[in-house]
């Protein structure tokens, strides 16, 4: 919620006091990182030893789309473990949109 309303700072010290981080924990500070423009802190996060799985992958390709490099989440997504699923094809979709629209 915090990540949302654009008080990342806040949104930050809350996750750091928390006991245990989940994979959505994680990717609400990812996602609301990459809202803020704050890309660098976004993709900071392989210190922790996390395994990624798909919702990973999908904030990643999210904020890739985001900050314009298609090629580069397009890359992420022939390269995932898994398949993608349709929030991944989404983001991706939404991303050629913004890009064709300027």
């Amino acid at each position: 919620m915090y990540c949302k309303c654009g008080a990342v700072d806040i949104a930050r010290q809350l996750f750091e006091r928390m006991n245990k981080h989940d994979v959505h924990s994680w990717n609400s500070m990812i996602l609301g990182f990459a809202m803020h423009g704050m890309d660098e802190a976004a993709l900071n996060v392989n210190e922790y030893n996390i395994q990624p799985v798909l919702e990973h992958y999908g904030s990643l390709v999210d904020l890739l789309g985001r900050a314009g490099p298609v090629d580069e989440a397009l890359d992420i997504i022939a390269n995932m473990p898994m398949e993608p699923d349709v929030v991944i094809w989404r983001s991706i979709l939404d991303a050629c949109s913004k890009k064709m629209e300027v």
